[in-house]
């Protein structure tokens, strides 16, 4: 009998300790700069990063498809394109391409490399995740002393 009570509390401890540590927030970053990172691994922050010049390169990518002789035989180009199966694949290719401008319009990034915490706190100066979540503890720590 009081082995199953035992069982029944630890069993009991062990939901409420599960279920507290899946209800702390976890840490969200995001990114903003103006090269491929290799990120890291940092346990309980999720990192997502923005290259912001992969709209130049992709923009580039595509300019060199309609270059021609004359105006009008590389807007013919561009308008087959727009027509062909190539450029459906592109619409969808192209949200992917856009979303670290409109990130960074609705966080009002104004400079980078940034980092963007939990969508609250922006850390200008550095990619390195790290060094953001160093400087938003120290700004935690900052703001919670008397």
């Amino acid at each position: 009998m009081a082995f199953t009570v035992l069982k029944s509390l630890a069993a009991g401890f062990f939901l409420i300790t599960a279920s507290t540590a899946l209800s702390q927030p976890a840490i969200h970053l995001e990114i903003f700069s103006d090269d491929d990172l290799a990120l890291p691994t940092i346990p309980g922050v999720s990192i997502v990063a923005h290259n912001m010049n992969a709209i130049a390169r992709e923009q580039e990518k595509i300019s060199r498809r309609f270059t021609g002789k004359t105006v009008e035989e590389a807007q013919k180009k561009a308008e087959a394109w727009v027509r062909s199966p190539a450029y459906q694949e592109y619409a969808v290719h192209r949200e992917r391409i856009f979303l670290p401008l409109r990130r960074a319009a609705q966080f009002q990034i104004a400079k980078i490399p940034a980092v963007l915490i939990n969508e609250q706190f922006i850390v200008y100066g550095t990619s390195d995740p790290r060094t953001a979540l160093d400087d938003y503890h120290r700004y935690l720590l900052a703001r919670s002393a008397p």
